[in-house]
């Protein structure tokens, strides 16, 4: 390909439902990607796309369709990518202008209910100057944007631990993405009169997705999920398409 040939990608971030959290904030400041997925951090061949100002999201909030679009239009050499890595702001960092608008108290923060009482910690991220890795193939052509969203799971990849007797919190994500021009959308509602003569709300449902595999195998993998809206309504997406 030549070199001066260029492309355009999109990236968007969301969430599956995390119903231990009531917020689950990070602050995203760099996007890189390398064609090679053996690509250490350190190594050579990274194209970075730092954003002018760091951008706060509530992951906790980004699920039933919702998504943060976060890089708008980043511009790429032509060709086969295999790696990306999103660079969060680190915690012990000083407080980002998008962190404090939102009044945190740190970069990355957990807000949780506990003893009738909210409260917060910091979210502690394992070596974020080398960035979460996503891999996968990632094809940046001329003739249209390639538009991606990852897909974070605050349910699994947050994890509670105990320390000096207060409650810490520390991420170890598992990322997934979609192309958008390959998805679709599962929209349905759930009757919430159903619900009355039970302790939990219907709100307080999950709703999941699941592949059926390959032919005649008996593993199901879920794929998507979602919370139920407090009218019943719930959307997961985006799915696979198929």
């Amino acid at each position: 390909t030549s070199a001066n040939e260029m492309g355009h990608m999109t990236l968007a971030v969301t969430d599956a439902p995390g119903l231990d959290f009531d917020k689950a904030f990070v602050t995203i400041k760099e996007l890189r990607i390398h064609q090679l997925d053996s690509a250490g951090s350190e190594d050579g061949g990274w194209h970075r796309f730092t954003l002018p100002e760091p951008v706060t999201v509530d992951l906790a909030s980004l699920n039933n369709g919702a998504m943060a679009n976060v890089f708008n239009d980043v511009t790429l050499p032509v060709g086969n990518y295999k790696q990306i890595r999103i660079v969060l702001a680190d915690s012990d960092d000083a407080l980002t202008a998008s962190a404090q608008a939102k009044g945190l108290q740190t970069n990355n923060e957990i807000q949780y209910s506990a003893a009738g009482a909210t409260k917060v910690a910091p979210l502690e991220i394992a070596y974020p100057i080398q960035g979460i890795t996503l891999l996968g193939n990632f094809s940046v052509s001329t003739d249209k944007t390639l538009r991606l969203l990852v897909d974070f799971d605050i349910g699994h990849d947050i994890v509670r631990f105990r320390h000096g007797g207060q409650d810490g919190f520390t991420m170890k994500p598992i990322l997934h993405y979609f192309d958008l021009d390959a998805a679709g959308a599962i929209v349905g509602q759930v009757d919430t009169s159903a619900c009355a003569a039970l302790s939990t709300p219907c709100t307080d449902f999950v709703i999941k997705a699941e592949s059926t595999g390959d032919s005649g195998s008996a593993v199901r993998r879920v794929v998507r999920a979602t919370s139920v809206k407090p009218d019943g309504s719930f959307v997961l997406y985006p799915v696979p398409a198929g």
